[in-house]
């Protein structure tokens, strides 16, 4: 929905995420997902691909 008001494809979106819950979400709208994890419990091990903190991603 949010693509569609944006007008961007969601195979050109990207999504940070921090639950299990919003990774699931975001793939199966077709979306790009990298998990962010707040707490090392968290599982979003789902996500393309997962970083350790925000500043992490940044570095890359």
């Amino acid at each position: 929905l949010v693509c569609e008001r944006l007008a961007v494809l969601p195979s050109e979106t990207l999504a940070l995420e921090d639950s299990a819950s919003g990774v699931a979400a975001a793939k199966a709208a077709g979306l790009t997902c990298i998990g962010v994890p707040q707490f090392a419990e968290t599982d979003v091990s789902a996500a393309d691909r997962v970083v350790s903190s925000l500043e992490e991603l940044l570095r890359r």
